[in-house]
């Protein structure tokens, strides 16, 4: 059941309705944990926090949810709704509340600042531990969600503003191959630096997945600056389509193709904060 976790979302970013919310992620609305799970488990409901997040007036403009083959599982699966503030819609960088929650007892509630990015549908979730707010579930942390979100709410600024700053910061040829070098390596061990006879799954190539992350797919992304450098690369990592290595039992000696999209929304998450963050540490 695989499926392309960055289209979860509406044209122009309108605000989702509960019909559309419970198409793409069915587990937001289940009113129960996992009967798996024990008594000490609170469950922290995330209908009620799209209620709580709405009051504080972020609106739901994004949804997705883990894939499961088994139908039981569906309703607690993890899953992650996008919340933009109304005035907010029409940005070229819009800033997003994103809400990350289960209820199988795989992951805790957290709640991350990030920005939808209107020309390329790129969904960014800012890396640095600041920008990140988390909810275990048990029975006496359930009830101080709304601290969470005036605590995100109040960092969103911080994150638009180091969006200025990467715009305005112009990397030279060095600087972008080193951050592609590194970013790949976010999701694939280099085949050059990997001895043949532990060669197993899927590497990347110096020369064509490194340069093939920094190719420019639409007009307006082939500026050298760097949060257009950071957006050329998550689209590459995050959507594939850039040529790796893989190797098989069938395939000892190797065969390149194209690499799939993400399908894992923690990895998603994953891949997008440690981006940023190395993004992030460019030098100035």
């Amino acid at each position: 059941m695989p499926f392309d976790l960055i289209h979860t979302h509406t044209e122009n970013s309108a605000v989702l309705t509960t019909a559309q919310i419970l198409d793409n992620c069915p587990a937001a609305f289940t009113k129960t944990k996992n009967p798996e799970l024990s008594g000490r488990y609170g469950f922290v409901d995330t209908a009620a926090a799209i209620s709580i997040l709405n009051d504080h007036g972020w609106n739901p403009v994004r949804a997705v949810q883990k894939p499961s083959r088994l139908s039981e599982n569906i309703p607690f699966q993890e899953h992650m709704i996008s919340f933009a503030a109304t005035a907010d819609n029409d940005r070229e960088n819009q800033p997003n509340i994103i809400l990350y929650n289960s209820h199988n007892g795989k992951s805790a509630l957290k709640l991350f600042v990030g920005v939808y990015r209107m020309l390329c549908s790129n969904g960014i979730i800012a890396g640095d531990s600041l920008f990140e707010s988390k909810m275990r579930h048990s029975a006496t942390t359930a009830n101080g969600f709304s601290n969470l979100i005036q605590s995100q709410s109040d960092n969103v600024p911080a994150v638009m503003d180091k969006i200025d700053g990467m715009q305005n910061h112009i990397l030279d040829h060095d600087q972008i191959v080193d951050l592609a070098y590194d970013a790949v390596n976010l999701r694939w061990d280099m085949l050059q630096e990997t001895p043949p006879d532990m060669r197993n799954g899927s590497y990347a190539d110096f020369v064509r997945t490194v340069k093939q992350s920094l190719r420019v797919r639409r007009y307006g992304d082939g500026g050298n600056d760097k949060y257009t450098v950071f957006n050329r690369l998550q689209e590459s990592l995050i959507r594939g389509g850039v040529e790796i290595v893989s190797y098989t039992k069938r395939n000892p000696s190797g065969v390149t193709r194209k690499a799939k999209p993400l399908s894992s929304l923690a990895e998603t998450v994953r891949v997008n904060r440690e981006l940023w963050n190395l993004a992030d540490k460019v030098a100035a």
